[in-house]
């Protein structure tokens, strides 16, 4: 997908957790971690982080100004855009030293184009030298956003301000509202089409914002749908209630997967929502989580279907 040969992406090497590299020919940074949840935080705030006070958003106006749920969701998309614009203007300014700060010199010794070059292998001694945007707390960014429709536009059970309170109070006092949103299946993960829809929508703005950017290394950005361990607990940590049944502080999604327990309607159902996702936009790596009793792949029965699902999936 960013111009590697045949040869070369037969041949890829995992390097970090999931991610495929060109072996010997390419290299990859991670230089920012995306929280999909704060984007959201910042359209019910007009670009105030709630946890901090700091202006970090951008001003996308009063809660109650939304009138219908397409300019709540456009609002959520720039401040997502604002929080990536930013995170690519602060890595092209550090990543062009990165050669003196955190030299590479005996990788750099078994790369062949570093060799020819006399480049840092990190820095621009590499053929692909990319720079990864990760992504923590997918789908329960589209989770919250399916709430926000269903509390607020469809069933009009309350207003975004009165929405924008109860999270601040982290449902203090509207338990049975919170039950109501956690069970509720209209969820990433559960094949529902109108759910999978936006899911769809939210993964190629990201990968249409991201990939292919140069970066300040002679090479380009790439966005990976990929939560490194404990950002989905860390994340959760500094965001707030969010409206799909979260508490305040809670743990989010993480990599493709479902936020965690809401994939209620069985695995063929999570395999239709991730398979809804072009993975070609998250070239960075496109990692599933995938929860299965033992009992369901015992037998040549089962180990068909386990089969099966991989080649689906793949």
């Amino acid at each position: 997908g960013y111009g590697v040969t045949a040869e070369e992406a037969r041949t890829c090497d995992i390097s970090g957790c999931y991610e495929p590299i060109a072996r010997a020919r390419g290299n990859c940074t991670i230089v920012a971690y995306l929280n999909m949840l704060k984007p959201l935080e910042l359209v019910f705030s007009n670009g105030v982080d709630p946890l901090t006070g700091i202006e970090c958003g951008t001003r996308t106006g009063p809660v109650g100004s939304f009138t219908t749920f397409d300019s709540f969701y456009a609002a959520y998309i720039s401040q997502l855009d604002h929080i990536i614009e930013s995170a690519i203007t602060v890595a092209n300014e550090f990543e062009q030293y990165l050669n003196l700060i955190n030299p590479t010199n005996v990788y750099s010794a078994t790369i062949e184009s570093s060799l020819k070059t006399a480049k840092d292998a990190f820095h621009t001694g590499c053929i692909y030298n990319l720079s990864s945007i990760l992504t923590a707390g997918f789908a329960t960014a589209v989770d919250a956003l399916m709430a926000v429709k269903e509390i607020v536009y469809d069933t009009g059970m309350m207003t975004l301000e009165k929405l924008w309170q109860v999270l601040r109070s982290n449902w203090e006092g509207h338990e049975t509202l919170r039950l109501k949103m956690l069970a509720s299946r209209r969820k990433y993960g559960n094949g529902i089409e109108e759910v999978d829809r936006y899911a769809e929508a939210l993964s190629r703005f990201l990968g249409n914002k991201v990939n292919m950017r140069p970066n300040s290394r002679g090479g380009f950005y790439i966005h990976s749908m990929h939560t490194p361990p404990r950002y989905y607990l860390t994340h959760g940590q500094k965001t707030g209630a969010t409206p799909d049944g979260r508490r305040a502080g809670e743990e989010i999604s993480r990599n493709a997967s479902p936020t965690m327990g809401m994939d209620v309607s069985g695995v063929t159902a999570l395999i239709r929502s991730a398979t809804r996702l072009d993975s070609a936009f998250h070239p960075g790596d496109f990692p599933l989580d995938v929860m299965l009793h033992p009992s369901t792949v015992q037998g040549e029965d089962g180990l068909a279907a386990m089969r099966t699902l991989l080649a689906v999936y793949m």
